[in-house]
């Protein structure tokens, strides 16, 4: 598996396991109702995401409720 973070605002997680198509991507945003969770707490599911569809997986990693 592959988890790689750009940097940015907000960070991107890109996931993918095993061989992946290039031209597509999915885009998780994560549960949590915007105040709980991150990328991270999901990194099982967009893993196994990314293996049964092919494809990567871009996971922002946004800011929550009520700090922001």
């Amino acid at each position: 598996m592959l988890h790689l973070v750009t940097p940015g605002h907000p960070p991107l997680h890109w996931i993918n396991v095993g061989p992946v198509q290039r031209d597509h991507v999915i885009l998780y945003l994560h549960g949590g109702a915007y105040i709980a969770r991150s990328p991270d707490t999901h990194a099982g599911m967009i893993a196994r995401l990314s293996k049964l569809t092919g494809l990567r997986v871009a996971a922002p990693a946004y800011r929550l409720a009520p700090k922001h």
